[in-house]
């Protein structure tokens, strides 16, 4: 056997040995914590609010997104200054609201998920998932064109794959297998967020910028941009399926 291969695939076998060891999943947690803010901003964290330009093809809407870490949730959506539709997870469940409507109604149990996965992947951290009773763990390859990737088990068994870049520790891409409006089109696809245009704002580091990309056609099927986010309000009086929307967004 030539000694250099076998020399090469034993340091090869070590690397990944090495790489698969609970010690680097918490170091790779640790980075992406501290490259967003620090394990103390980030702890801190209980709820958010934030308004953000999202693009399909054939429209432009502007959303308002009210979160909190205990499992409340709403989003009010607006079009030409106008609310189009809303819908949320409050104390008493999940509920929706179209325009015209003249009290919400129940929504869907998969509305439901996707709206609390939601809570996890926006305002929750990487540092504090396991204490949600969520899993990570290191993707089999662990490096993938550059990035490390990490397996995502949400308690419920919703799966995702995240990829952080060496070169600013942020999470820059999510991958899965899900239906991308689930109570228009049940169609299950794989997706994949790409983020960018990372700021800082209340000492927090997040992503202004997402494109959704379907990996089954390679199109892109939705882009959002963020214009403005808060941390830590006062949301509770906002969530409740019969409190009033918001007016639109002035900006």
């Amino acid at each position: 056997m030539n000694r250099r291969f076998f020399v090469a695939g034993s340091l090869a076998a070590s690397c990944s040995q090495a790489m698969a060891t609970p010690r680097s999943i918490n170091r790779l947690i640790a980075l992406n914590t501290a490259a967003r803010g620090g394990a103390r901003r980030m702890n801190a964290l209980n709820s958010m609010a934030s308004v953000v330009r999202i693009t399909e093809p054939g429209f432009t809407v502007i959303g308002r997104y009210l979160a909190d870490a205990r499992g409340q949730v709403r989003v009010d959506v607006y079009r030409q200054g106008r609310r189009v539709f809303s819908e949320g997870v409050d104390a008493t469940g999940v509920w929706e609201l179209a325009a015209g409507d003249s009290a919400p109604k129940e929504g869907s149990e998969k509305g439901r998920q996707a709206l609390l996965h939601g809570i996890e992947f926006n305002l929750i951290g990487l540092n504090r998932m396991a204490s949600r009773g969520h899993r990570l763990a290191l993707s089999s390859p662990p490096f993938e064109a550059g990035l490390y990737g990490l397996k995502l088990s949400l308690h419920d068994g919703f799966e995702t794959r995240l990829f952080i870049s060496p070169k600013n520790w942020q999470i820059v891409a999510r991958r899965d297998e899900r239906a991308y409006h689930v109570d228009l089109d049940p169609t299950v696809k794989r997706v994949e967020s790409r983020f960018s245009d990372f700021r800082k704002s209340g000492g927090i580091v997040t992503p202004f910028r997402s494109q959704d990309i379907d990996l089954g056609t390679g199109k892109q099927v939705g882009e959002s941009e963020t214009i403005s986010i808060d941390w830590n309000i006062a949301t509770e009086a906002l969530m409740a399926r019969d409190a009033p929307a918001l007016p639109a967004p002035q900006f």
